[in-house]
Parts: C-alpha cells; structure tokens; sequence
C-alpha cells in the first residue's frame, strides 16, 4: 500500500475516503494501518509542509471536505502548490461545505434536514442556528481523529471559491454535480460524499476554458 513512483492521481486529506491506484491517498495522520484495500496506495503527509511532487507531474487531484480547515492563508499555499505540480492539461476535484446552501436552509428553518447525515449530537439540537454553527465550524464532536482535528476555519460559496483558486493561476473553474459521470476524475475511481451540503468545483491549470 506504500507509494510507487508513476502514480500520478493525488487524493489529499483522504481519511477513510480512499480509492484504489493509480490515486496515491495522503492524510496528515498516519491512517495506513487502517487501509483495508491491498490496491488503495497511502502516504502520511502534512500538506502545509510543501508537496514532494514535481512541477508539473500530477495528471489528476481530489480533495473532499478538506480546504475549509485551513485558513485563508495555508488554504492559498495549498492551492498554489496544487497548481505547481499539476501539468497543463490536469484536472482538480474540490468539494468543501457550502455557505449558501447551509444559509438557505438555516433562513428557512430546515437545518433538520441534514439530520441523517450528521453525527448524532446534530439531530439531539432542536436550534436551527446551533446545527448552523455545527457543519460551519466543524464542530459535532464526534470524531475519531482526535486531538488532531482542529474543526473548520473557512467556509465557501462558488463566488468566493472561484476567486481564490483564480489568485492562485487556475484559468478554468467549473461547477460540478455530485459524482458526476463526466467528470474525468470521478472516471477515474473517485467518488464523492456529503451530497446534501457540499460545493463541488472542477478547475484545469493552464487552459482557457468555461465558467460556470
């Protein structure tokens, strides 16, 4: 399950989310004791310490639920290393929470409606501004990865998500569905969660292109 060098498809911040090879999963804790799949690839690796690719190299990246904990300042390093490694021609998934789905529901008042979805300290709230805060910050309190975890710092709608990864180089950025079939990273084994709260992006480096 270690890393072998042509694998040219990045999952970042993977925990149980992983898919088999050609992706490579990367998660900050060292989860490889927990890979089930003898043909799902793992690396430890803290994002924020730089990404030991190659300008260039990366033909494909995936990333769920994982920019909104940074803050704005790590999330831009991050993105920007992202553009580095990736060829020209190469695709980025990104699905983080969605500020304007999470506003209309709370505005509403059908925050409920993410009961089955959320840990069980969610549905035991009956304030629909406390259930905001819960899938804002990240903050259910119910999660295995420990002291480690440290919540959410950012939270996104397309505008603004556009915006940042357009500061960092990326000339094509599209929205996307949940598990889009024509979507060449969902073709190539990735797959998607959180379909009632997520904001989904694809971006291409270098390639001037459509804008959702």
């Amino acid at each position: 399950m270690m890393y072998e060098e042509g694998e040219a498809n990045l999952n970042f911040g993977c925990f149980q989310q992983t898919f088999p090879r050609p992706w490579l999963n990367m998660d900050k804790l060292d989860l490889a004791g927990r890979i089930k799949y003898t043909d799902h690839a793992f690396m430890q690796l803290d994002v924020l310490s730089g990404l030991p690719f190659e300008d260039n190299t990366i033909e494909k990246i995936y990333h769920s639920h994982m920019l909104e904990h940074f803050n704005i300042t790590d999330g831009l390093y991050f993105l920007e290393e992202c553009h580095r490694i990736m060829k020209d021609d190469a695709v980025m998934r990104i699905s983080v929470p969605d500020i304007s789905v999470l506003y209309e529901k709370y505005v509403t008042r059908n925050m409920s409606e993410f009961n089955t979805t959320m840990p069980n300290i969610f549905e035991q709230m009956d304030d629909d501004m406390v259930k905001l805060g819960l899938i804002m910050f990240g903050s259910s309190g119910e999660d295995c990865r420990g002291e480690q975890y440290a919540g959410h710092r950012m939270i996104y709608n397309y505008t603004s998500l556009k915006y940042l990864l357009e500061r960092v180089g990326f000339k094509e950025v599209k929205r996307s569905v949940f598990n889009d079939e024509e979507s060449d990273v969902v073709k190539s084994g990735a797959y998607d969660v959180c379909e009632d709260h997520s904001l989904i992006v694809e971006v291409r480096k270098g390639v001037e292109g459509l804008d959702a």
